[in-house]
């Protein structure tokens, strides 16, 4: 008996030993320091830290378009934000932007993401004013996409946005993935479905998304 207690302890004095290493590894902490809760603590953290959640891709948006095009999947506006927004450079001039909030209905779990949300943004030419109805949102300047992100991850201004929706108690990451080029003299996407000069700027997409603002038009719900 005594024997075979001895031989229980050394393996587990092998198993925690090798327990620390990893420990020490994985979170670099000094193993002299970790007493049995502590252990347990850690051990806790690893298994529930969660994985960041990763901006679209290039590739992401071309098959997220090209789906929506085959009718594979479907996007729908659940929300949107109007807000200023100043360039690069700018001396105090803003200019009107817009946050459509998208429920992606797909079997793709590489683009659903984390909860099946996405964010579109989307800026215009048009200058700011405090009037809504003196908003010219007709040329658009450049268009985006990006994901949510969990909150148990949250870093505001480092991997989210600076500003939660509270309405959809939802964060936006604050990385952006550009969906395609706008020519210069911008895209008057009412008026143009097809944009001029072609798929070398959008890929032959600018239909997909010409169709996608016209339904978010249909959208009044305003969120904050």
């Amino acid at each position: 008996e005594g024997e075979r207690g001895d031989a229980v302890q050394r393996q587990m004095g092998l198993e925690k030993r090798h327990l620390l290493k990893e420990l020490q590894v994985g979170c670099r902490c000094d193993t002299r320091s970790l007493w049995s809760g502590e252990i347990a603590k850690v051990i806790a953290k690893k298994k529930t830290t969660p994985q960041p959640v990763q901006a679209f891709s290039a590739l992401d948006i071309k098959r997220l378009l090209q789906q929506v095009r085959d009718e594979r999947t479907k996007l729908k506006v659940i929300g949107k934000t109007e807000f200023p927004r100043k360039t690069h450079g700018s001396t105090g001039q803003s200019f009107v932007a817009r946050h459509y909030w998208l429920e992606l209905y797909t079997l793709d779990a590489s683009l659903a993401g984390h909860d099946g949300l996405a964010i579109l943004g989307v800026h215009y030419a048009g200058k700011w004013d405090g009037d809504q109805k003196q908003r010219d949102r007709s040329v658009i300047r450049h268009i985006d996409l990006r994901r949510t992100v969990p909150q148990e991850t949250v870093e505001p201004g480092v991997n989210a946005h600076w500003h939660k929706c509270k309405e959809l108690d939802k964060w936006m990451q604050r990385t952006t993935v550009t969906i395609f080029s706008i020519p210069p003299d911008g895209w008057r996407w009412r008026e143009q479905r097809v944009l001029t000069g072609g798929a070398r700027w959008d890929n032959g997409f600018a239909p997909v998304i010409h169709d996608l603002l016209m339904d978010a038009e249909q959208c009044t719900r305003f969120v904050r």
